[in-house]
């Protein structure tokens, strides 16, 4: 955050080609998918770890959306 410009002006150039970019919807959608899964898999992974330090090592299982009131099903007291 400290190296970004206070103003930050673009332009496209009108006709480009560059054989090296990528216009599909799978290179400019994918990465926040997999980005917001790997957050959804570490908390899987907390759930886990939180459920075998209170010795409950069974099978459970973390729908989407994972919400708070999910997690906190999954964590008993």
């Amino acid at each position: 955050v400290t190296n970004v410009p206070r103003q930050f002006n673009i332009t496209l150039l009108k006709d480009s080609y560059n054989p090296c970019a990528v216009y599909s919807a799978m290179g400019i959608g994918e990465p926040p998918i997999v980005l917001a899964h790997t957050v959804a898999l570490a908390i899987r992974e907390t759930i886990k770890a939180y459920r075998k330090d209170i010795n409950q090592n069974d099978y459970f299982q973390l729908n989407y959306p994972v919400t708070p009131d999910k997690i906190r099903a999954l964590c008993p007291k």
